[in-house]
């Protein structure tokens, strides 16, 4: 007798017609009932339909004097178990996750979902990479085949070494199973990812590529994970902490996973 919706559909081919289907069979149709929470449900596919691109988060993990990692010692553990648990899950609920080249040669990371019974909702692996440097040795080459890798490059008009070399590396990439994108500016990334229907966007991995994301201004949530420790000699800086996020952005929430402080901060209307 009565249906309540929170949203309608943006999507110009559905829009409104099932509301008239519904109120023209005779049955009441309240529109608007709890908007700001349906809004924040389907925060990703409405960017996707809306702005034709999908929703980011930017995730960084950082040490109590504002790095987040060591120069030359790869992967450094920076937060306890207990986070490293809820980026598994941010992974499971993410069409997408992205890394700078920087971060898959230093970290050679596979950036799968590890959770029990998860295992089958690892996203889409996206490296930026213009010179088409992803050793074929690392995890993400060697799994390519298991869960899609996706190297994103330039067209190689300002690389030195664009001959026969660059061909021989996007060759080798694509044998192994890794497709090779060209796009000229993180937006041109953005919006072929959207052409492919993905709606979520992780950005996990590397200062180069969070700081390319925060220029660009396409970063619409930061998860930011304080550890209690500190990184010395050889420190690797963050874009920024908990004392410097960007403007533009609003703490939403905030958590204790541990010794570590959780802080979500979201892009201001």
């Amino acid at each position: 007798a009565r249906v309540v919706i929170s949203i309608l559909d943006p999507d110009e081919r559905v829009a409104g017609r099932g509301v008239v289907r519904l109120r023209d069979a005779g049955i009441t149709v309240d529109i608007g009932v709890l908007a700001e929470e349906g809004q924040r449900a389907l925060e990703a596919y409405l960017m996707r339909q809306v702005s034709r691109r999908p929703y980011v988060t930017l995730k960084l993990a950082v040490s109590a004097n504002g790095m987040i990692g060591r120069k030359g010692e790869g992967q450094v553990r920076i937060t306890g178990p207990i986070s490293r648990g809820q980026v598994q899950m941010l992974r499971a609920e993410t069409d997408a996750i992205l890394v700078g080249i920087g971060t898959a040669t230093a970290d050679d990371p596979e950036l799968t979902v590890r959770l029990p019974g998860l295992e089958n909702r690892s996203p889409l692996r996206i490296v930026l990479d213009r010179r088409l440097d992803l050793p074929l040795a690392s995890k993400l080459v060697r799994t390519a085949r298991d869960v899609p890798v996706i190297v994103v490059s330039s067209d190689g008009s300002g690389d030195t070494d664009a001959g026969d070399g660059r061909a021989a590396r996007k060759a080798a990439l694509e044998a192994a199973g890794v497709e090779v994108l060209e796009a000229g500016s993180i937006a041109d990334l953005l919006a072929a990812l959207a052409s492919r229907g993905l709606s979520s966007l992780m950005v996990e991995g590397g200062a180069v590529a969070a700081r390319a994301f925060l220029d660009a201004d396409l970063v619409d949530r930061i998860q930011l994970y304080t550890g209690p420790g500190t990184i010395g000699e050889n420190g690797i800086a963050s874009p920024f902490d908990r004392r410097s996020v960007p403007k533009g952005f609003r703490c939403v929430a905030e958590a204790r996973y541990g010794d570590d402080l959780f802080e979500e901060y979201e892009r201001e209307n």
